[in-house]
């Protein structure tokens, strides 16, 4: 039974079946989240040229979208995420330590693969809100700095309804999850941040893909569509909701106007 069909809690434990994310999709072809490996390469050297995607759990659930528009366009595509981890360019344990700083490591490893390979474009998507603001952007303007393009898609809403999606025991009663939120329930700091990133990087030179207008009009944000969950939870895409955003990164990496 799907949540998505019927809007309810089934079974005796009133639990549904959670929507899959986005990121766990390419998994079993390749461990696109790369904390403790290298990027994954799709494709071949190609003189039409290379898109790189980094970030956190929010870059990870693009890698089958990205992927899918790269290739068929000719490019060579490398996925290498960090979930749980932002771009940061100092070690927040002190330089004593670095190395046991983990979202330390994973930028430094990210930043040597630019500076080795050099890919045409990097795709950058985060839940920024999360993240040291100063540090993560000052790594974006470094690796701006390397290559030739840099694509940063903005933030995406944040829900906040606790109970979305959430596994309830059997003294709770059912609850049925919005499909569509007041824009005045949304994560204040998620419309904060993605009106100065939109500001930020135009000033920056830096293009934007901005996944708001996918989901969000004047007054409401929704979730579901066309039978199917847009978010797995309270802030991440579903393979759905990451179709969503197909148009724009078509129109982006293709170069199409």
């Amino acid at each position: 039974m799907d949540i998505g069909i019927n809007n309810y809690y089934w079974g005796l434990d009133k639990n549904i079946r959670l929507p899959t994310p986005a990121g766990y999709i390419d998994r079993k072809i390749c461990a696109v989240d790369t904390t403790f490996g290298p990027p994954c390469i799709f494709g071949v050297k190609s003189s039409i040229g290379s898109i790189f995607l980094i970030g956190d759990s929010h870059a990870s659930e693009l890698s089958q979208l990205v992927k899918q528009v790269g290739l068929s366009r000719g490019f060579q595509v490398a996925i290498g995420t960090h979930s749980g981890y932002g771009l940061v360019l100092q070690s927040s344990s002190g330089n004593t330590h670095p190395s046991e700083d983990l979202a330390y490591q994973n930028a430094q490893s990210t930043f040597k693969w630019i500076r080795t390979h050099r890919p045409d474009t990097v795709v950058i998507s985060e839940n920024y809100v999360y993240w040291n603001k100063a540090e993560m952007l000052n790594a974006i303007l470094n690796i701006k700095k390397i290559v030739k393009r840099v694509v940063l898609v903005n933030q995406t809403p944040i829900f906040t309804d606790s109970a979305y999606m959430k596994f309830l025991s059997l003294l709770d009663k059912p609850y049925v999850p919005k499909t569509k939120v007041n824009i005045k329930e949304i994560d204040d700091r998620s419309i904060e941040y993605n009106s100065y990133l939109k500001y930020w990087a135009k000033v920056n030179g830096i293009q934007v893909i901005d996944p708001w207008n996918a989901f969000c009009g004047e007054s409401s944000c929704f979730r579901y569509a066309n039978g199917h969950w847009l978010f797995a939870d309270l802030n991440h895409l579903t393979i759905y909701g990451a179709e969503r955003l197909r148009p724009e990164f078509e129109r982006i990496l293709w170069n199409v106007q």
